[in-house]
């Protein structure tokens, strides 16, 4: 027996278009989300790149102009420290013949407590025979003493955040070549689950 034009619908017909709705709804919901997500986790790992790429392109320049003479490692390979001929306004400074006079040490290092690589700036005086003949700064007398490298490693400021380690290696086989690895990881926030970052880059000191 045929239903008439009027009749409507039945209970079960509304039933299952309720359901297929219900599931087409999931279906577009669920995708939606999954790409948010993705979406959420690609910035992340974008802005931690970006990070640490400024970071690296700022060692770089400055490692690059320092003096090899002056350039220490921390035994542990978390910390490195150079010599720079720029003032605290960014201008260099040079001797009536051109050479650099030095103006500060700069110490590089990786500080676990809040996860971050921290530039450290450890300004010379004007007597300091440093300025013009370059040293490590284990030769660098403050307060009339030496100190090691790691008694450098409790000030400055971070200039890469989210850090969970940081080595740098002398490399016998280049010349004045130090090699950086880092691996950084940004913690869930949000929407956003924890995002996590490599980098690996090589300087040549060229003085």
């Amino acid at each position: 027996m045929k239903r008439s034009p009027s009749s409507g619908f039945s209970v079960l017909e509304l039933t299952m278009a309720a359901a297929l709705v219900g599931i087409l709804t999931t279906l577009v919901f669920g995708a939606y989300a999954a790409g948010l997500k993705s979406m959420f986790k690609s910035q992340a790992q974008n802005e931690l790149l970006s990070e640490l790429q400024v970071m690296a392109r700022r060692v770089s320049n400055e490692m690059q102009q320092t003096s090899i003479e002056s350039v220490s490692l921390s035994a542990d390979g978390e910390a490195v420290s150079y010599l720079t001929c720029y003032d605290a306004d960014g201008i260099p400074q040079l001797s009536p013949g051109g050479s650099p006079l030095w103006e500060a040490y700069l110490v590089v290092y990786l500080d676990r407590t809040i996860k971050s690589v921290v530039l450290n700036r450890v300004d010379l005086k004007n007597t300091s025979p440093q300025r013009t003949v370059p040293t490590p700064i284990e030769k660098f007398k403050t307060g009339g003493t030496t100190k090691p490298i790691n008694s450098y490693r409790n000030a400055g400021r971070p200039i890469a955040r989210y850090i969970e380690d940081l080595n740098i290696e002398l490399l016998p086989s280049l010349p004045g070549g130090y090699r950086f690895s880092i691996e950084a990881v940004k913690p869930a926030e949000g929407n956003r689950s924890a995002s996590r970052s490599s980098m690996v880059f090589t300087v040549v000191v060229r003085n």
